[in-house]
């Protein structure tokens, strides 16, 4: 990482580069909650998603 920075400071490496490889580094440190139990809420599947357009959810 502190070669990421250091080559970015100097104007050797793209920003996009270093933006990516934190992202990536991020994504893969990402663990479930061991504490937590997933309970299945539907017992069939989903059919449609309707969005609304003014909220975006």
């Amino acid at each position: 990482m502190l070669g990421f920075l250091s080559a970015r400071q100097t104007g050797l490496e793209d920003p996009l580069r270093l933006r990516r490889a934190e992202s990536t580094r991020r994504v893969l440190g990402l663990e479930l909650n061991k504490d937590r139990d997933v309970e299945r809420i539907h017992g069939g599947g989903i059919n449609t998603l309707d969005i609304e357009p003014v909220e975006g959810r």
